[in-house]
């Protein structure tokens, strides 16, 4: 039979065309559908016959694991149910997006998704001990996997030449699959980049839109905290996190980045070079903390964008960050939020120690959210 060739305006993508290519997936359909990076064939990995059908269409699938594509984040946890806390990083952050994760996994019995397989199915996705996963970024594809309301697994439209548009495809698909779904260029007109995470290490299983730095910007998590002159209170909220996170992981303070966290401070009217204030590195050493080699930075646009947690000492300091970035709301927030953090500039040390207790109260709750 000839193959149905929808064509779909991605700015629209509730068509309701998609419901109709959703629920033919199910019943065993192959779809080429398009991504954020190149177009793929679909199938539904609860039939027998579906796998059967896609592992005949792609050669290099013949045997090992396929890819399970999802509509949204919380579906890995169906497929994955033990996330690492890299890999909980790499899932926030990089999702949607051009971004595969093979995820090792000793018993698929304790996935939620696998009651939903068929037998070669499962063995589909985790034949290989792993299950590799992706989100694409791009809402025609959401739309059509939603409407599948099963597990969808995906290979290469065109294992010969990279397929970014649906008019690559045409011809060459032609009676080989159900349905054709255009919906334009893709966005990358390039391949997905692959990682495989293993606890709380990463390897690159094959480079693609994200390379090397982009991936291991997207592996850390960078906090920062900010007040007015980067002297008193931000500095002291780095030094006590930076502790926090070392006895959470079990690891020095100086190990941090190898576990995957950047702990830093800035001031909104703060100079360049200055010392913590002798009060603040007094209480950090009390507390067990050398700070001694901090330098005063002041709040820059970079500072902003390159952090994924944004913590302020009072409402103005908020402010003066989204005054900079509009954006970084969603990720900008009082560090306390039961009220504002005093400076203690100026006055005896007993007003240190104050802020200090108040400072680490709030950092006990704000270290679960950091480290989720």
């Amino acid at each position: 039979m000839p193959t149905e060739y929808i064509t779909i305006d991605p700015a629209a993508p509730r068509d309701e065309r998609l419901q109709g290519v959703g629920r033919a997936i199910a019943e065993g359909a192959l779809v080429a559908l398009p991504t954020d990076t190149l177009y793929g064939v679909v199938a539904s990995a609860a039939r027998d016959d579906a796998i059967g059908r896609i592992r005949a269409f792609s050669p290099g699938s013949q045997s090992g694991a396929l890819t399970v594509h999802i509509s949204n984040r919380e579906a890995s946890r169906d497929f994955a149910p033990d996330a690492s806390p890299l890999l909980k990083r790499l899932i926030r952050k990089a999702w949607p997006g051009p971004l595969t994760l093979v995820i090792p996994i000793s018993d698929p019995a304790t996935a939620a998704a696998h009651a939903r397989l068929s037998v070669a199915g499962a063995d589909a996705i985790y034949g290989d001990g792993a299950v590799s996963i992706r989100w694409p970024d791009h809402a025609v594809s959401d739309a059509v996997l939603d409407a599948a309301a099963a597990p969808v697994i995906a290979v290469a439209a065109d294992t010969n030449e990279l397929a970014a548009s649906a008019e690559d495809l045409k011809d060459r698909l032609d009676g080989r699959v159900d349905i054709i779904v255009d919906a334009g260029p893709t966005r990358f007109r390039k391949i997905s980049t692959i990682v495989r995470v293993d606890g709380q290490s990463y390897n690159i299983l094959r480079a693609g839109v994200y390379d090397e730095r982009t991936v291991k910007r997207l592996a850390t998590t960078v906090i920062l905290f900010v007040c007015s002159g980067n002297t008193c209170r931000s500095p002291m909220a780095e030094g006590f996190m930076k502790q926090m996170l070392a006895d959470r992981l079990q690891c020095g303070i100086d190990g941090l980045p190898e576990h995957g966290f950047v702990v830093r401070s800035a001031g909104t009217f703060a100079g360049r070079g200055a010392p913590a204030a002798p009060q603040t590195l007094e209480v950090l050493r009390n507390n067990g903390i050398d700070l001694s080699g901090h330098q005063s930075h002041g709040l820059g646009t970079e500072d902003i964008y390159s952090a994924d947690f944004i913590y302020t000492m009072s409402r103005s300091h908020l402010d003066a960050v989204l005054a900079i970035a509009p954006d970084a709301a969603a990720k900008t927030q009082p560090l306390d939020p039961g009220g504002e953090i005093a400076d203690p500039i100026g006055g005896p040390l007993s007003d240190y120690e104050a802020v200090a207790v108040q400072i680490r109260r709030a950092l006990e709750r704000r270290l679960e959210e950091v480290t989720a």
